[in-house]
C-alpha cells in the first residue's frame, strides 16, 4: 500500500510528489526508532558429547635391580591409575600384598567425567531496527551451566580411595611385620564455580506482527568462554611403618584431576522470540535460543609421589612382591635403586578431550525499554 498525498501545480511539483510516495511497509514507525535495551532471565540446558580422544601416561621406566635382588621393576607416578594400578594388580596376582587390588581411576579419566544439568541464565541485549523487517542486536549472557562432577565420577573416586586403604592395610597393618604402621587415603571433590559467558551479535527478522505483538526469528554468532574455577578432585594415599623394628618406610601418592572447558570458542546462534509492546517505550519479551559450538572439554591429571628416605645404610632395605616386574618398596637415599612409586611426576596430562558439538538451549523472559 502507498501513501499518496494530493499534488497540484507544475509538472516538477508532480514529479516531486511521486518520488515522495513510498511503500508504507518500508516506513519506520516512531515506536521503532532508537535503541531498545533488554534485561532477561531464564533457564539453560546443555548437551555435551560423550565421545572423544583418550590417552593415559605410558608405562613407566623399567630397570633391573642388581644384587642382592636381581629383579626388574617399573617406575610409576601413582597407584591410583594407569601403569601404577596395573603393576600393583600384576604383583598382587597371588595376594602377595593382600586380597584386594586398587580400583583404578582409568574409566573416569578416559571419559567426560563431568555432567551438565540445567541452570540459570541471565543477561542483557541491545537491539535496533535497521530497515523493513530487519534489526540487529548485541547480547551478553551468563549461564550457570558449567560442568559438575557426575555422580558416577564421585563414586569412582570414592571406590579408588577406599580400595587404596583396603589394598595396603594387610601388608602394613595386618601382617604383624611393621610397627607404627598407618595406611590412609583422603579424597577431596570440588564442583568449582565455573560459569559460561556468551557474547553474541545477531540479526532479527520480523516474521509476523499484529497490534502490539510480533514474532521474530534470530540468527547470528559470537564467542563463549568460561569464568570461575573448574571442577577438581584430589586423592592422597599414604602408608608408613617400620619393618622389623628398624627399617622405616613412608610413601605418599598424590593425584589431582580437573575438568577444563578450553579457551574461548566461536558459537553460532539461532532461535525465535516474541515481543509485546506495553507502551511506546516499554515491551515484554520471550525468547528461545539454541547456541552451538565445538566442544573443548578435557580431563587433566597430575601425579606427584613423595618418599621419606634414609641415608643410614644400616636401615636401608628393599622389599619386593610378585612376579617380574616386581613391586618394590625401597627406603634408601643416595642410591641408584628406588621404590616403584617414585618421581618423575606427571604434570597436566590430558587423558580425555571431547569431540563433537556442545548444545546450549536458553529460554528467557525479559523487559525492554526503548531510548
Amino acid at each position: 500500500m502507498f501513501r499518496i498525498r494530493a499534488c497540484r501545480g507544475s509538472a516538477g511539483s508532480l514529479l516531486a510528489c511521486l518520488v515522495a510516495a513510498t511503500p508504507a511497509a518500508a516506513q519506520i514507525s516512531p515506536d521503532e526508532t532508537g535503541w531498545q535495551i533488554e534485561a532477561h532471565i531464564g533457564g539453560v540446558t546443555t548437551g555435551v558429547p560423550d565421545s572423544g580422544k583418550i590417552d593415559l601416561p605410558g608405562p613407566g621406566r623399567s630397570y633391573f635391580i642388581g644384587a642382592p635382588f636381581f629383579r626388574t621393576t617399573r617406575i610409576v607416578p601413582s597407584w591410583f591409575f594407569g601403569d601404577g594400578a596395573l603393576l600393583f594388580r600384576q604383583s598382587n596376582a597371588e595376594h602377595a600384598i593382600g586380597p584386594t587390588d586398587i580400583v583404578p581411576l582409568d574409566d573416569l579419566l578416559t571419559g567426560p567425567a563431568a555432567e551438565r544439568g540445567g541452570g540459570l541464565v541471565f543477561g542483557v541485549r541491545a537491539r535496533r531496527h535497521v530497515a523493513g523487517r530487519f534489526g540487529v542486536e548485541f547480547g551478553l549472557d551468563v549461564a550457570h551451566s558449567g560442568p559438575d562432577w557426575a555422580g558416577a565420577s564421585r563414586d569412582a573416586i570414592e571406590a579408588s580411595r577406599a580400595s587404596f586403604v583396603a589394598a595396603w592395610s594387610p601388608l602394613f597393618v595386618g601382617s604383624g611385620s611393621f610397627t607404627g604402621a598407618d595406611v590412609s587415603a583422603v579424597a577431596s571433590v570440588d564442583d568449582g564455580s565455573a560459569r559460561e559467558v556468551f557474547a553474541t551479535a545477531a540479526v532479527d527478522v520480523r516474521l509476523w506482527s499484529r497490534g502490539g505483538d510480533e514474532i521474530v526469528a534470530v540468527a547470528g554468532g559470537g564467542v563463549v568462554f568460561q569464568t570461575g574455577d573448574p571442577p577438581s578432585a584430589t586423592l592422597t594415599g599414604h602408608y608408613q611403618g617400620t619393618f622389623d623394628g628398624r627399617i622405616p618406610y613412608d610413601e605418599t601418592d598424590r593425584v589431582s584431576i580437573r575438568i577444563e572447558t578450553g579457551d574461548a570458542a566461536f558459537v553460532s546462534l539461532f532461535g525465535a522470540g516474541w515481543r509485546h509492546r506495553l507502551t511506546a517505550r516499554l515491551s515484554v519479551t520471550g525468547d528461545v535460543r539454541v547456541l552451538l559450538h565445538r566442544s573443548a572439554s578435557r580431563v587433566v591429571v597430575s601425579a606427584d609421589p613423595s618418599l621419606v628416605l634414609t641415608s643410614d645404610r644400616s636401615r636401608q632395605l628393599g622389599l619386593f612382591f610378585g612376579p617380574e616386574p616386581v613391586l618394590l618398596l625401597y627406603n634408601g637415599a643416595g642410591s641408584l635403586v628406588t621404590s616403584s612409586l617414585s618421581p618423575p611426576a606427571v604434570h597436566d596430562f590430558v587423558t580425555f578431550e571431547s569431540t563433537g558439538w556442545e548444545r546450549h538451549v536458553h529460554a528467557s523472559v525479559g523487559l525492554a525499554v526503548r531510548f
